[in-house]
């Protein structure tokens, strides 16, 4: 009796262990995916907004702003001020754009010509000074030419194109941004550009008060790393780190998370979710282990109770057994002695009790007395 109940016992508690773990993972998965999206709407709300103020500060040039280079640089700087989200706020004219650059170099009031090229072109960049006594710095816009910034709506205006750029992030002196630009465009014609930065670590504490917890990986259009748990992958390419085939894993499975096995002997849990305005991709990962470790710890603590359990069971058991086996034996010997014709002495004894035992050696009493008579 005592094997069968032990191997039901076993059986049960080893489907138990199976059930809880998979439920386990079955939830983290459901809560990967759930803070994925979150983190998705909430990433999304934020671009959102910085797109919504890029492309105010393009409005408003095209609605009358333009050409007023005062009124536009403190525009800008009003932006700065009124949005704590943003690294900066800037405009980018063209060359020439709506005056003779030089003619107001010479012109220029001082709390505007610190946002002129060499030339006098007009590129103010307001930008966010937190090492300075003055929360807000003017200097003017950087290799405007060559940046993705300004190149990005160029082309787009050069399209009949007005829509947004996001750049992909990149560090300008010791920052880590994102830049958000609109066209400027004037009776058809491209005249510059709006636009804010947002410095990545406001993406990442965005991403650590949903998922604090988790492994992140936020991705650009280009698959460049906006913002990660692994701070020094910020910046670099998805595909040039130990997690690059992730993407063709979510392209291959049918389920929204997958497992991911890393080279140190690691197994992790991936889930993604996409941003529509930008076109960003949100990655939250767990790893396995951590997930599983309080079950473990939970499953050791209850076989340990189970088997000190069935030890002492065990001994129980095996004493009663004794204790039955030792009458028996005794038993066995009369009956032995009975058939043999000896019927002089009956050396046996019994308890008050009903068990098989006691019940023989009551007979045997009953047996003796009439074969003495």
């Amino acid at each position: 009796m005592l094997l069968p109940s032990t191997v039901l016992y076993f059986s049960t508690f080893y489907f138990w262990v199976s059930e809880t773990l998979e439920q386990k993972l079955t939830n983290t998965k459901q809560a990967l995916a759930f803070q994925a999206n979150l983190l998705s709407q909430e990433l999304n709300k934020q671009n959102f907004s910085a797109l919504q103020i890029a492309k105010t500060m393009a409005d408003a040039q095209h609605h009358g702003l333009f050409g007023r280079r005062e009124q536009s640089s403190a525009f800008a700087k009003s932006i700065i001020i009124n949005n704590e989200f943003l690294e900066a706020a800037y405009f980018g004219y063209e060359p020439d754009a709506d005056q003779f650059d030089l003619s107001y170099l010479k012109v220029a009031p001082e709390e505007v010509r610190l946002g002129l090229s060499e030339t006098g072109r007009f590129v103010p960049y307001w930008k966010r000074d937190e090492n300075s006594s003055i929360s807000e710095r003017l200097e003017p816009l950087v290799d405007i030419e060559s940046s993705e910034c300004y190149l990005g709506p160029k082309a787009l205006a050069a399209q009949n194109q007005n829509g947004p750029t996001i750049t992909e992030p990149y560090w300008y002196e010791g920052v880590q941004i994102v830049e958000f630009t609109y066209p400027i465009v004037i009776d058809g014609q491209f005249k510059g550009i709006a636009g804010v930065d947002m410095a990545l670590n406001e993406i990442l504490n965005k991403a650590l008060n949903i998922a604090a917890d988790r492994s992140i990986f936020i991705l650009s259009n280009n698959a460049n790393i906006v913002a990660s748990t692994e701070s020094e992958l910020i910046t670099k390419s998805f595909m040039q780190t130990p997690y690059s085939a992730l993407l063709s894993r979510f392209s291959d499975s049918e389920s929204e998370t997958v497992n991911f096995p890393l080279n140190n002997g690691q197994e992790l849990l991936f889930t993604h979710a996409e941003m529509p305005l930008s076109g960003w991709l949100v990655i939250i990962g767990a790893e396995k282990n951590e997930i599983l470790s309080p079950i473990y710890r939970q499953i050791a603590d209850m076989i340990l109770i189970s088997l000190a359990g069935f030890i002492i069971l065990l001994i129980v058991v095996l004493r009663i057994g004794r204790k039955f086996n030792s009458r028996f034996q005794r038993t066995t010997e009369v009956i032995d002695r009975l058939a043999s014709g000896d019927s002089a002495t009956l050396p046996v004894s019994f308890e008050d009790t009903d068990d098989e035992v006691s019940r023989m050696n009551r007979q045997l009493m009953h047996l003796h007395q009439g074969i003495i008579v």
